[in-house]
């Protein structure tokens, strides 16, 4: 639980915002109703796949939230024809391994002594090329084909085939030969030279590594007995993970491994694979599931999550940590900024998947294509082009008869969730699909992540973004040291970002301010610094969430009640609204809520006497807001806030802060508590948030939660903002004309047509202008030769396209069967569509004189950055967005955006399922990553 990615990531009944909040005259109230369509979203559980999808099909549910293949519902034996199938392919497979060896000379070629009893043993998953060889030892198109009825596609890297940045990666997979059926005997004969390799090496330092006469390989350490090498595999049975962990297990023992398969529900897998530490050899192997909740189309966020230890989940959250210092640096370097092109940003990003790849700390099997199973009766459903509904929209805008929704989800352990719901970065929520699906609703953020296009849009917060040379006289940082808010430091910004806020109340009633904004960066940054060696306001998690952000800014400027400009140096290199993201601060949690947790870690709970930790396995307990266990323990300890009785350095020094900027506003602190305390008497917990609905009730011996509309007059959105703000359009390709034959060295023209294909809020065609396109020639090995900029030849819609290869870009290749592939979409290397063609060039020669480089004079090697159908990028090549919401000052120019996604095994609604990967880098930006444990 390492990440600060940009990123990274309720409410009041009415009966008490009446009680609590001061009566407003009669015509404001009846004016306008704020909120979302829906009145209240009930949650309850199944423990059968099928029961959910039946449940939705007779009506007893309207929305089952969780995704299966088609296959899977059809055998259920639902008309399908009668229900709404949202489809998505945000969910992954993957295997991730203990690497763990001691840090001896021994150690390095596998041996690895328990923490716990102090016995030796010997980990083959510690050696890398036993790691690198499971790629091929897996057959992933057998798991695709037998285990998962074709409802996925084998994936090598932390984004698939169906990614819109795929392409920009693909040759790295190639470069390395993996293939979807893998090769077993290679695999076997690398598995076997290593381990051989290691026995020749342990056997200089007294230890005995063999392979016995049943195929198996043995181990004795000095002053133990001989063993056989044993992997235990953690394997979740409730879902496909169980065949394809039976079948990995399988393949292992063909190399002569034994394999210990441990069945365990996803509750007690996700603590030994996760937060239990490596050492104790407590596992080995675990059958990962990942759901990605944001479209975001870039991948940094993606590569630091699944391969960097600073970022994401490597082992282990608890104890020791597999690290490659070159992956950190690289991952680092792209989440801070650090490129200054595109075409930067994609060559690093494929160094670190190529070194991610070999190092194979996690092996992915593939990428699933999915459908959620949703009643006719629900309208306004707006769900992600790969998320489906696992991103934030679809509740916000969604409606039924009656305007009570029913969710059901799937869990075969008979729980609802599976971590506890607090303020710690880097989720600031639950970590888990489970959870996060309804902590979405709970929740608002600064902006997220479009459904379709991918690009970062405002909800609570607008902006503008600037990118020069910024000195900020009066811009202030949080000094942990000091404990203090100080005067920013003395260097030159290369970012300005100037955000505007929409503040409303919080589910207890009590009114946002910019204190809550700057208290959490406070809070942040507090936690993440060690100053002195009793400092109990720190935490290593924090540190590694919180540093890599912190290192990119100079400072904050409080502009006035609800705006501030935020100057720093990241920039990204591309996409203005992805630095917006970055940089966005945002809360989800009240500071008084925030400090009675924090109370109860420090200093145990005031009632129980327990202890309590941010993270599972710190204490007795995890601190969860949800849980009406800990909520008791939470209300006492925000008795002891509201008279004062603990009063942290980052509080006091952010309500110090209004003394020079009356802009602040501190909320009373005795009131907050108050109406805190208030509201978990009322509903049984402390998940007090700001969205657009509040938990109004749950029952976890019931597995029930009900969630009600946030009617509160302060609240920024109407029920209909969103079914009219939200406007959903897909690229479609009409035709593509790629001539059959061509003679080396003559003209080859290439004709396509798009429509712009708007489905909400109300259906029509638009032309494709704002896109960016490019038609690629390839060679028989799959090497790019030409890479051309197609003209807009009729406006349309469709909008028809037309370029022609000059003959300089076939001129003496030799005869063979080449393909031409045109790649489209709105940002530039972000590809929706991607089709290809085969051509039969003739040729004049009879030797290749292939190039390896494109022979375009203005394209790059890899073409990262194309422009716009009709304009050459010029100079720099960073790329503008321009929307309404913000502007953008800038010396470098400004061109339309772009797309694109394989069409040859993937549906056209795949996109993106960046991973993720993550929660909110600092409760600051919601996740880009935003990947949920499944």
């Amino acid at each position: 639980m390492k990440s600060v990615f940009k990123y990274i990531a309720s409410i009041i009944l009415v009966i008490i915002a009446l009680s609590v909040l001061p009566m407003l005259p009669l015509t404001a109230q009846a004016a306008e109703v704020k909120g979302p369509p829906l009145e209240d979203i009930s949650f309850e559980v199944v423990t059968v796949e099928a029961h959910g999808v039946l449940g939705v099909a007779e009506g007893r549910y309207d929305v089952f939230m969780w995704s299966m293949p088609l296959s899977k519902i059809k055998e259920t034996g639902v008309d399908v024809s009668k229900l709404k199938l949202i489809p998505t392919v945000s969910t992954l497979f993957a295997l991730v391994f203990n690497p763990y060896s001691d840090d001896t000379p021994e150690g390095k070629w596998g041996v690895a002594t328990d923490v716990d009893d102090g016995s030796k043993h010997f980990n083959p998953l510690a050696l890398r090329e036993v790691r690198y060889a499971i790629n091929w030892l897996i057959d992933r198109q057998h798991i695709v084909n037998e285990i998962l009825k074709g409802g996925a596609n084998p994936m090598y890297a932390p984004v698939g085939p169906s990614h819109p940045a795929y392409p920009h990666i693909e040759s790295v997979i190639k470069e390395l030969g993996l293939t979807a059926t893998g090769d077993e005997a290679k695999a076997l004969k690398m598995i076997e030279e290593a381990i051989s390799k290691a026995a020749s090496e342990l056997e200089k330092y007294g230890y005995t590594l063999r392979k016995g006469a049943d195929g198996y390989w043995y181990f004795k350490a000095p002053g133990q007995d001989e063993e056989a090498v044993t992997l235990l595999f953690v394997i979740r049975p409730e879902d496909d993970r169980r065949q394809i962990g039976d079948y990995v297990a399988a393949q292992l023992e063909k190399a002569g491994i034994k394999v210990m398969r441990l069945y365990l529900e996803r509750r007690e897998a996700i603590i030994r694979a996760y937060f239990t530490d490596p050492k104790s050899l407590e596992w080995h192997i675990y059958t990962e599931g990942w759901v990605s909740i944001a479209e975001a189309p870039w991948i940094d966020a993606d590569l630091a999550w699944y391969y960097g230890a600073w970022a994401g989940f490597l082992p282990s959250a608890v104890g020791w940590e597999y690290k490659n210092d070159t992956i950190e640096d690289l991952t680092l370097k792209l989440y801070q900024g650090k490129v200054k092109t595109a075409e930067e940003y994609w060559d690093i990003s494929r160094v670190v998947t190529k070194m991610g790849i070999q190092e194979a700390i996690r092996v992915f099997i593939s990428e699933n294509l999915e459908y959620f199973v949703v009643s006719p009766e629900v309208t306004n459903l707006v769900y992600g082009r790969t998320t489906g509904l696992y991103g934030p929209w679809s509740f916000r805008a969604a409606d039924i008869p009656g305007h009570k929704l029913r969710i059901v989800q799937y869990s075969a352990a008979g729980a609802l969730f599976m971590s506890s719901w607090n303020p710690a970065p880097p989720y600031e929520g639950p970590s888990d699909i489970y959870g996060s699906n309804i902590w979405r609703y709970v929740r608002d953020y600064s902006g997220y992540w479009h459904p379709t296009t991918g690009i970062f849009t405002p909800m609570r917060v607008t902006w503008k973004v600037e990118y020069g040379e910024f000195v900020a006289p009066a811009a202030i940082i949080y000094d942990s040291a000091k404990d203090d808010w100080v005067p920013a430091k003395p260097v030159t910004a290369t970012t300005k970002v100037t955000y505007n806020f929409k503040f409303g109340r919080f589910h207890s009633g009590r009114m946002m301010t910019l204190f809550d904004i700057l208290f959490r960066y406070a809070w942040l940054a507090e936690w993440a610094h060690k100053d002195g060696p009793d400092d109990k306001w720190y935490h290593s998690e924090f540190e590694e969430s919180w540093l890599p952000f912190e290192e990119t800014m100079v400072g904050i400027e409080i502009i006035n009640t609800t705006a501030i400009a935020v100057y720093g140096t990241y920039k990204h290199p591309v996409s203005p609204e992805e630095t917006a993201a970055y940089y966005a601060l945002w809360t989800a949690w009240p500071p008084e809520v925030v400090m009675a947790m924090e109370y109860c870690v420090l200093f145990k709970g005031p009632e129980s006497g327990k202890s309590y930790g941010w993270y599972e396995g710190e204490a007795e307990r995890w601190i969860d807001a949800l849980s009406p266990e800990d909520s008791i323990d939470i209300k006492a300890a925000l008795g002891i806030v509201g008279r004062g009785g603990y009063t942290p350095p980052h509080y006091r020094a952010t309500k110090e802060l209004a003394i020079r900027f009356p802009q602040v506003v501190p909320p009373d602190i005795s009131e907050a508590a108050s109406l805190a305390i208030s509201f978990i008497e009322a509903h049984g917990h402390a998940a007090i948030s700001n969205g657009p609905f509040y938990i109004d009730k749950y029952v976890p011996a019931e597995m029930y939660l009900e969630l009600k509309a946030f009617r509160d007059p302060t609240y920024p959105f109407t029920p209909e903002y969103w079914q009219k703000k939200l406007i959903i359009r897909e690229l479609k390709l009409e035709y593509l004309k790629v001539p059959s034959e061509g003679i080396a060295g003559m003209p080859i023209t290439v004709e396509f047509s798009l429509k712009d294909v708007q489905t909400f809020p109300e259906p029509g065609e638009f032309p494709a202008k704002e896109v960016y396109a490019e038609v690629i020639l390839f060679s028989p090995e799959g090497l790019k030769l030409y890479i051309a900029k197609p003209e807009i030849v009729e406006e349309g819609p469709p909008t028809k396209f037309k370029v022609t290869l000059p003959p300089a870009a076939t001129m003496g290749l030799p005869t063979g069967t080449y393909s031409i592939e045109i790649r489209i979409g709105r940002l530039p290397g972000i590809y929706i569509i991607r089709e290809a063609r085969a051509i039969r060039l003739i040729g004049i020669v009879t030797t290749p004189t292939t190039p390896t480089t494109p022979t375009t004079p203005t394209t790059p090697t890899t073409p990262t950055t194309p422009t716009t159908p009709t304009t050459p990028v010029v100079g720099p090549t960073v790329t503008v967005v321009k929307t309404k919401t913000k502007t953008v000052v800038t010396t470098f120019t400004q061109v339309t955006p772009s797309v694109s996604v394989s069409t040859e095994r993937v549906p056209e609604y795949t996109l993106t399922f960046v991973a993720a990967i993550i929660g909110f880098i600092v409760g600051l930006v919601p996740a880009v990553l935003l990947a949920r444990r499944r």
